[in-house]
């Protein structure tokens, strides 16, 4: 077992002792580093789980210029989230969303979701094939969307090879996620303006 392994396996969560954690990946634009995401994973006193994300992306693309900025706090338990609060500048459009149970406030408009949504920022792997409500925690968007498992991927991090799981979606951009065994995001990837995008995670470290 090579060392990245060992140390994704140790901070995963299901080892129900999961250490604070720093996981810092790369936004990249038709392969071109244009902003970072860095996200931090505790274990709360009662066992839920939270995860706090700041990401921050300026792309300059021959004459497309798009600034965009989100920070944001998920709390999850038994798999499911709880709660959720996001800030974000997308392109100079101002976004808040708070989730509390089944309340869903967007800027400041309340709506009373049936379910507990699956959120879109890769905080924790989809539960499973099949159809669910998703609540994107950058824009309060919310939407019926297909998950599908797909291959196996080998994911590269500082040299060391790592297992991932690929779900496909049918969200808008073909968005697709790769988790590793332990429910850790490695990549997420879409399609915006015709641009490929991708989350790439490119560090760790327990705290």
């Amino acid at each position: 077992m090579n060392t990245i392994t060992l140390l994704l396996g140790v901070m995963g969560l299901a080892s129900g002792q999961m250490p604070s954690e720093t996981l810092v990946y790369d936004i990249l634009v038709e392969g071109v580093r244009s902003g970072s995401m860095t996200r931090t994973v505790s274990l709360l006193p009662n066992n839920d789980v939270q995860y706090e994300t700041k990401a921050n992306t300026n792309v300059r693309f021959l004459f497309l210029n798009f600034r965009y900025q989100f920070k944001g706090s998920e709390i999850w338990n038994n798999d499911k989230v709880i709660s959720l609060q996001g800030e974000c500048l997308d392109d100079g459009t101002k976004h808040q969303v708070r989730l509390n149970a089944f309340t869903l406030i967007h800027n400041r408009h309340e709506t009373e979701l049936a379910v507990s949504p699956w959120t879109t920022g890769g905080c924790h792997p989809p539960p499973g094939e099949g159809t669910y409500l998703t609540l994107d925690p950058d824009t309060g968007a919310i939407r019926k969307t297909r998950f599908s498992k797909g291959h196996h991927d080998i994911f590269r991090l500082a040299g060391e090879s790592i297992r991932g799981n690929l779900w496909e979606t049918d969200l808008p951009g073909n968005v697709r996620f790769l988790f590793d065994d332990n429910g850790k995001l490695l990549r997420q990837s879409w399609k915006e303006q015709g641009r490929h995008v991708e989350i790439r995670l490119c560090s760790l470290r327990a705290n």
